[in-house]
């Protein structure tokens, strides 16, 4: 799927719709995923308990509630570490199992 990021002030949202997030098993009381980044593609996954006692680094984030599904906000360094010029870039979403995956359009 391809999408393109929405403003949000200083940064960039994208959508999460309600299916994809129950892929992920997110809910009203976890809401909390972990972004790792291979190759300028952004991993996203629920944190499980296996995440929360790793000895390994790696970013949280917290997705806002937006009607059925869920927002992810997207902060300058994130979109610069996957290469991503928000104004201009589209994005493209995958979905994997327990995992989304996303990746600047090509």
């Amino acid at each position: 799927m391809r999408k393109k990021l929405k403003t949000n002030g200083n940064s960039w949202s994208m959508y999460i719709h309600k299916e994809f997030s129950e892929i992920l098993g997110i809910s009203e009381t976890n809401r909390h995923v972990v972004l790792v980044l291979k190759k300028q593609t952004l991993y996203l996954q629920s944190l499980a308990e296996n995440y929360k006692n790793s000895q390994e680094n790696f970013l949280t984030k917290k997705l806002i509630k937006r009607g059925s599904g869920y927002g992810l906000i997207f902060t300058l360094p994130i979109l610069e570490l996957l290469q991503i010029n928000p104004e201009i870039d589209w994005i493209d979403i995958e979905v994997n199992k327990k995992t989304i995956k996303i990746k600047k359009h090509l």
